[in-house]
């Protein structure tokens, strides 16, 4: 059972990971390398997937989350 403020921290986490994977994004734009651009991408979409996992846990929308 899931509760109020474990809701609320679910959601904080998730924002604050979303944030780091815009600034990943962003920052892209900003070096030159194509290794560290790579690097930067596959973190942005690991980062972004960990940020739905605390999305899906919110929602309940996973069968893992459902117990």
């Amino acid at each position: 059972m899931t509760t109020q403020h474990d809701a609320q921290q679910a959601e904080a986490t998730a924002a604050k990971l979303a944030h780091l994977r815009d600034e990943m994004r962003e920052t892209i734009g900003r070096v030159d390398e194509p290794q560290l651009k790579a690097a930067l991408e596959t973190g942005a979409e690991v980062i972004g997937g960990l940020r739905q996992a605390f999305v899906d846990y919110n929602e309940g929308s996973e069968e893992a989350w459902q117990g």
